[in-house]
This record gives C-alpha cells, sequence and structure tokens, in this order.
C-alpha cells in the first residue's frame, strides 16, 4: 500500500506546520509531535519495514527541527530571551551525550523505544500539568559538576527520543528558576544544537544511501517538506507564547502528550 505524493505532501505540511507553531510556543522543537506523526505515516503507509519505521521517524524527526530550532532561536535572541552563558556551559556534555544517544539507538528495537518514547510523554505531561509559573528575575548558574550529567543525560535522551533537547532541557531549566520564557528561548537553542548534533551522529551510525528516498535514517521528503513549513510558523509559535498565558499554554500540553502517548501506544 503506498501514497500518492500528493497526499503525503499534504500529511507532511499539518505535520510542519502543528511542530513548528507548538515547538516555537515551548522552546522544544516539534520532536514530540512529529516522531509519532511520522511513525504513523510510516507505519499506515507501509513505508519502512515495520522495524525501521520508528528509527526513521525519530531521525528525520532530529534532522526537520534543525529548522524550526533555528528559527525561534534567532526570534528569542533578538527579544533577549536566551541565556548563552547557561548553553555554552552544558554544549560540551550536550555534544558526548548525543553521540552516546544516537550510537545507543541502532541498538534499540522499535518497541523498547515505542515504550520509552510514551512514558517520557506522559512524564512530560504531569510536569507541564503541576508546574507553576517562575517570574524569578535573576538566577544563579550551577557550577560545572552539577551541570555535566544533566547535559549528558538532555544530550544521550535526546538523540533515543528524537525530541531534539528543548522538550528535556525545559523542565531542568525551570527548575533552576530561570524565568519561563528564558527558559523556552534558552530550550530552543539547546534543542538546535542537540538536533544537528543529533543528525549528523544518525547519518554516521546509521550511513546508507537510498537516493533519493532516505540517508540513513532520515527520510528526504519528509525531512525537508516538514523542516522548512515549520521554520515558516516559527515566528508565529513564538508570538503566541509571547501573548497566552503560560498556564494555559502548559495544560494544552499535557493534554497533547497524554493523546499521543496513548496514540503510540495503541500504534504498537
Amino acid at each position: 500500500m503506498s501514497s500518492p505524493p500528493f497526499i503525503l505532501l499534504l500529511i507532511y505540511i499539518a505535520i510542519g506546520i502543528s511542530a513548528g507553531i507548538l515547538g516555537a510556543m515551548l522552546g522544544i522543537g516539534g520532536g514530540v509531535i512529529i516522531v509519532p506523526a511520522l511513525y504513523a505515516v510510516f507505519a499506515a503507509y507501509h513505508y519502512y519495514e515495520h522495524d525501521l519505521a520508528l528509527h526513521m521517524a525519530i531521525g528525520t524527526s532530529l534532522a526537520s527541527i534543525i529548522f524550526n530550532s533555528l528559527a525561534a532561536t534567532w526570534i528569542y535572541h533578538k527579544l533577549r530571551l536566551v541565556c548563552w552563558p547557561l548553553f555554552f556551559k552544558m554544549a560540551p556534555w550536550y555534544l558526548l551525550g548525543s553521540i552516546g544517544g544516537a550510537i545507543l539507538t541502532v541498538y534499540l528495537t522499535d518497541r523498547i523505544l515505542s515504550w520509552i518514547f510514551a512514558g517520557f510523554l506522559f512524564a512530560l505531561a504531569l510536569y507541564f500539568w503541576f508546574k507553576k509559573r517562575n517570574d524569578a528575575g535573576s538566577f544563579p548558574i550551577p557550577a560545572i559538576p552539577y551541570l555535566v550529567p544533566i547535559g549528558l543525560g538532555i544530550g544521550c535522551l535526546s538523540n533515543v527520543l528524537g525530541v531534539g533537547g528543548g522538550t528535556l532541557a525545559a523542565p531542568y531549566f525551570q527548575l533552576l528558576t530561570i524565568p519561563t520564557r528564558q527558559s523556552l528561548g534558552t530550550s530552543a537553542a539547546t534543542s538546535l544544537f542537540l538536533s544537528f548534533i543529533g543528525s549528523i551522529a544518525y547519518l554516521i551510525a546509521s550511513w546508507k544511501i537510498e537516493w533519493p528516498m532516505r540517508i540513513g535514517y532520515i527520510d528526504l521528503d519528509a525531512f525537508l517538506v516538514i523542516g522548512i513549513t515549520s521554520m515558516l510558523v516559527a515566528k508565529l509559535g513564538v508570538r503566541i507564547g509571547q501573548h497566552l498565558s503560560m498556564m494555559w499554554i502548559r495544560r494544552l500540553f499535557s493534554f497533547v502528550f497524554i493523546f499521543t502517548g496513548l496514540a503510540f501506544i495503541l500504534l504498537k
């Protein structure tokens, strides 16, 4: 069973718009939208073998997030909402963890990855539901020894889950009492860095060219359409995030994450 190119194009555009707006709104890149959506498409249309579908969804998600995160990071930077000193302190550990995560994912089965991803979404839903708004005006940046394990963990899990890192970094940044909107901007920068590094690591770990369909675990059509579409709507997502109540946005995302996690389990 295959899907007409035009239908797939519309599906990819819809995924890109959803991931671009929601990802930029919370500085998370949109991987939590892209991974399950692409997995559903690949599985439903038998685009790839069953054991390959989720790996392709994760690899393609990481590559697509680069576009959206680049646009979102630039916008947040112009608004002075990126804590660059904290980002640069964590960047080396992001890098090491990201490489390890890409290598680890190659050896994990689709079933294990799906349960890890679903559990992650449920935990994230609980976090966003109960997290209270933080408007602290200043905050201390932790010393390097405290940042190393967190950076390694975020880098590793971002590649295992294909979410780009911002989804994992945002809760941690807010635990540091970083103001909510600045934590979103710093998370966007984290997504940009980790999605770029993760994509390269995935290409190296899964190198196989089937032109013009895919390179490694990256589906070229989905990557380009979703990536470009999400980048074009990123500014809209940031604007919405600046004007809406953060509590309302968190509750909305809790519902999205729970629904996506349930859908992910049912797909298996």
